[in-house]
């Protein structure tokens, strides 16, 4: 395995694993501490990893050519 090929599987893990957290965060809500923060701070993360995703994988096709 190449190390770009890491880096996109590395990648999606990461959003998965982010995106999984903020779903049991706002599955289990609560009320005293701070689980709900963690989620919205989990969900931005996942939305940031596969931001930066789409933009690593836009980069190796402009590479291939």
């Amino acid at each position: 395995m190449s190390l770009k090929q890491f880096h996109i599987v590395f990648i999606v893990l990461a959003v998965m694993v982010s995106a999984g957290f903020a779903v049991w965060a706002f599955t289990t809500y609560q009320p005293q501490g701070g689980v709900m923060l963690m989620g919205g701070i989990s969900s931005v993360v996942a939305v940031a990893l596969s931001i930066y995703g789409v933009w690593f994988l836009k980069k190796l096709k402009g590479q291939e050519n």
